[in-house]
């Protein structure tokens, strides 16, 4: 069996040769696609997908846990409305996102996310929670950036 039934049958999802298509586009970059992009790169191996079947696959995976659907916080106005759609990530641990001035949507490095997340003191966090009246079970950072020198974010 190989890896993506295996992570299907962890999950108690049925294996499809459209939700292995779409996962396996979805794990294969380093940014947030939308689902139209995902179903672009989608139909280089199933030309037929609908984007209907896109966006219930999508559903389905972040229902189970597989995938998490993001949204860009904090974009600029020369954004497009179209770079404000939901984005999804095969990643569901990510923590720290760095949202571009185009609306992509990027995981930092793993060891830099947990610098980031380690940072934060757990005072500050205590004192929160207080403030709030919440109890915090997980932390969440989007930083906002543009290119610089030629290197896209």
């Amino acid at each position: 069996m190989d890896r993506i039934a295996r992570l299907f049958a962890r999950h108690n999802l049925r294996h499809t040769r459209q939700r292995e298509a779409v996962y396996s586009a979805l794990e294969s970059g380093d940014s947030q696609p939308s689902a139209e992009e995902l179903q672009a790169l989608v139909r280089l191996r199933l030309p037929s997908i609908s984007l209907a079947t896109v966006y219930n696959t999508l559903d389905i995976l972040v229902r189970k846990g597989i995938a998490r659907r993001v949204t860009p916080a904090n974009l600029t106005a020369s954004a497009s409305v179209a770079s404000a759609a939901a984005r999804f990530d095969a990643n569901p641990a990510a923590r720290v996102q760095l949202t571009d001035e185009h609306g992509r949507i990027r995981d930092l490095p793993p060891d830099l996310d947990q610098r980031l997340i380690d940072s934060i003191s757990a005072d500050v966090l205590d004192a929160i929670e207080k403030r709030m009246g919440v109890r915090i079970d997980s932390v969440r950072i989007e930083l906002a950036g543009q290119a610089t020198g030629g290197k896209a974010c």
